[in-house]
């Protein structure tokens, strides 16, 4: 439940009717915090002290109206309470993970939680910075410790919004890798391209900063950059006798612009095919735009392209649907795989999406892999890959090659897919 429903104005820096210039210009300057907790009685309480120290704050009972909120502004503090079951934590971490997130989080708990270890290390491992935890009830001095150094440095760097086609002809936008782990065989079997926006004067921003308000032409601008970074990518790996495939991910409006792409065509002229690529594009908008989807079926069996469907649940999609796409991966939900391991209703989710997978003729793509218990249960219920900090960050490229062979120089990370 969103207590305040006009966050998107208030906290993304709109001015509100009847403030006048100076009292506007005091509340926008101030720290924004974003407070997490699924008890909205308790998000009140930690919500009255966060307002008491002069902070603009929003609290959000569920990681998706988390997000939306993200996407309009970068809070400076984010305040997460971690449950029992840490479902929602898990999945706050990956989001914060997805805009790289450049602020401070604060962890919060009733007392013995088990899952707040865990959950800390998985954030260091998300590289946030991480405050120590604070245990409920929450003592007012400790609370007011943690903000009392709160800037609204991180808020402000959006203050003045960044034009994604403008970050591309700069040569801010980078693209990232992470490995993607054949489970049964603990070889590379693909990578995931990234985006990670790096601003001459304000640093690594969030990819959100460019890519939530960027229109259609411009989304095809970022795609048409990555196939030209991915070209160069594949053969720098091609250098170590790999051939495995990159995910780019990409909207169905930005794909609907490939048929009369030049550099697409490029593309295809310098590679001879695409099994080296498969575009990422999201459940939400397949089932918004199915009549592209409908309509770039031809094209994409014609070029061979390939698709996965990211963060799949397999409540959306008939299985109708599917059958008509050349999908190549159904990805699982991080939320689904954070209990994989530990909870029965999970273990049956994720073992119904890898049965589908499969019945699909595609691969099952476990997103989100944290440990090796989760590990362990994917492969004996069959997935296939595995995606997640157990096997590596995303990397600028020359850091995952020098990961690649210094894995494969100790046997520990076999290069398994090779050129022929």
């Amino acid at each position: 439940m969103n207590l305040n429903p006009d966050h998107s104005n208030r906290i993304a820096g709109a001015r509100q009717p009847g403030l006048s210039d100076v009292v506007w210009e005091q509340q926008a300057a101030l720290p924004v915090a974003f407070v997490v907790e699924a008890d909205s009685l308790g998000s009140e309480a930690v919500l009255s002290e966060v307002l008491n120290s002069a902070i603009r704050c929003e609290t959000f009972s569920s990681c998706a109206a988390f997000a939306d909120a993200l996407s309009e502004c970068t809070p400076d503090l984010v305040l997460l309470d971690v449950t029992t079951e840490a479902t929602n934590a898990v999945e706050v971490l990956h989001t914060l993970s997805k805009f790289a997130y450049p602020g401070i989080t604060q962890l919060t708990s009733n007392p013995g939680v088990s899952m707040l270890e865990p959950i800390r290390q998985l954030a260091q491992l998300h590289s946030l910075q991480v405050l120590p935890p604070l245990t409920r009830p929450i003592d007012k001095t400790a609370l007011r410790g943690a903000l009392k150094d709160l800037t609204s440095k991180v808020s402000q760097n959006r203050a003045q919004p960044i034009r994604l086609d403008e970050a591309i002809r700069s040569g801010w936008v980078q693209f990232w890798y992470q490995p993607k782990i054949d489970i049964r065989k603990k070889s590379l079997s693909g990578l995931e391209a990234f985006v990670r926006l790096f601003h001459p004067h304000k640093g690594l921003l969030p990819p959100a900063t460019v890519l939530n308000n960027a229109g259609d032409e411009s989304l095809a601008a970022l795609l048409h950059h990555a196939l030209v970074e991915t070209q160069a990518v594949g053969f720098e790996l091609s250098l170590l006798g790999l051939k495995i495939p990159i995910s780019i991910n990409a909207t169905l409006k930005a794909l609907q612009t490939l048929p009369t792409s030049p550099i697409f065509r490029e593309y295809l002229a310098a590679t001879g095919n695409l099994e080296s690529l498969i575009f990422d594009v999201s459940e939400e908008d397949i089932t918004k735009h199915r009549a592209i989807i409908e309509g770039l079926g031809p094209f994409f069996r014609a070029a061979g392209i390939r698709l996965a469907i990211d963060n799949f649940s397999g409540r959306v999609l008939p299985r109708s649907t599917l059958r008509d796409l050349p999908i190549a991966e159904l990805k699982l939900s991080p939320k689904y795989v954070a209990h994989c391991h530990s909870h029965s209703t999970y273990i049956d989710v994720c073992k119904a999406l890898v049965h589908l997978a499969h019945d699909l003729q595609s691969t099952a793509v476990a997103i989100g892999v944290e440990t090796s218990a989760q590990a362990q249960a994917l492969q004996q219920i069959g997935c296939d890959v595995g995606q997640g900090f157990l096997y590596g960050h995303p990397l600028p490229l020359e850091q995952l090659i020098a990961m690649i062979k210094q894995r494969a120089a100790t046997q520990n990370f076999k290069i398994a897919a090779r050129a022929s």
